[in-house]
């Protein structure tokens, strides 16, 4: 009866260190739709976003295998968080923008995607890289309802 019991002990301990957690693991930084919409809109008045011909930023696309891969490799594995930095485009640079504002440009501006690890050391892909695979929107913009700035409820 003790091996058995000792036994179905080892499972359990087995089962809940290699079993996901059956909580929400999102709710740390989730936020609602209507609050993200509220945030969207907000942003959208401050660059006057009622003129048709504009060209400031209101999206950054990342592609989600790229990071997948990123994220589930050798280098990945290390990674705790994400930091999202402000940057300019190289275009931007070598065709005489570098140091120069371009306010929120969809031409000038873009995002810098580096991972660190728990320590908050960088954690860089092969051959010292970090990701800059953007595509900015407008210019490149999804179809589908992601077209839409605001999000949609499903």
């Amino acid at each position: 009866m003790k091996k058995i019991l000792l036994l179905l002990t080892a499972i359990v301990i087995v089962f809940a260190a290699c079993h996901k957690p059956l909580h929400n693991t999102y709710d740390k930084t989730a936020i609602p739709v209507d609050s993200a919409n509220k945030m969207i809109r907000s942003y959208l008045l401050s660059i006057n976003d009622t003129v048709t011909t504009d060209t400031s930023l209101h999206a950054l696309i990342l592609d989600a295998d790229e990071l997948r891969d990123f994220l589930n490799s050798e280098e990945g594995k290390k990674v705790e968080d994400l930091k999202l930095v402000f940057a300019h485009k190289l275009d931007y640079i070598n065709n005489g923008g570098k140091g120069v504002n371009c306010g929120y440009s969809n031409k000038g501006l873009t995002l810098v995607v580096a991972g660190y690890d728990h320590e908050g050391n960088y954690q860089l892909l092969p051959n010292n890289k970090v990701m800059d695979n953007l595509q900015p929107c407008p210019m490149q913009c999804p179809t589908g309802d992601a077209s839409d700035d605001l999000i949609r409820r499903q």
